[in-house]
């Protein structure tokens, strides 16, 4: 009886559209990772040059792109955006995205100060949206095994953490800027190490 309950049983996986807010780096890795997912269909993307919002969507094959945020947020069929654009326009990307009624995962940082950051959840809570944080090496095999080592108690308690991050730093040149990127290296690389260790 049970089987034959289960065999009458159907799964009905909604496909999600995805926007991107940015074409740059950041926003060529999430839209790369949304298309390794089987239910995600990567809808259109938004840049502030048109040039390179339709370069960005011939190589993603992209039907849609936009030079007005707000042409893209309109469209129903965006269920999620990526914001992926310089860090001092992350909150106000993010919380016109909100106000749409689109989920959101931001690029790190989240926001440049903990105020915008409050506003962004504040926001996300009322119009019962997601708001997510892009923080990869939380979620990398390395340090989810960290994590359950540490869980079992297979190496003690933890007194001390070191973590070094080490690479070339942002691939964007406004990132030297400390009015558009907030906290120089400590924002853009000790971010990730101390997002792990806490």
């Amino acid at each position: 009886m049970f089987i034959e309950k289960i065999s009458r049983l159907v799964v009905v996986v909604k496909r999600v559209g995805a926007g991107l807010i940015g074409a740059g780096f950041a926003a060529n890795i999430h839209a790369n990772a949304y298309k390794r997912l089987p239910n995600v269909d990567v809808v259109a993307v938004y840049s502030r040059t048109a040039e390179r919002a339709k370069k960005f969507a011939e190589d993603h094959g992209l039907k849609a792109w936009y030079t007005d945020m707000d042409e893209l947020l309109e469209r129903e069929d965006i269920d999620i955006v990526s914001i992926a654009i310089p860090n001092y326009l992350h909150a106000k990307a993010a919380l016109k995205a909100i106000e749409h009624g689109k989920n959101v995962i931001v690029e790190k940082p989240l926001t440049t100060t903990i105020e915008d950051a409050d506003k962004l959840i504040e926001a996300a809570k009322r119009e019962g949206v997601k708001l997510m944080y892009a923080e990869n090496m939380l979620f990398s095999p390395a340090m989810r095994r960290a994590r359950e080592i540490i869980e079992e108690g297979a190496i003690g308690d933890i007194l001390v953490v070191e973590a070094r991050e080490s690479h070339s730093g942002s691939h964007s040149p406004y990132a030297l800027k400390k009015e558009y990127c907030g906290g120089g290296s400590l924002m853009n690389l000790g971010v990730h190490p101390i997002g792990v260790a806490l």
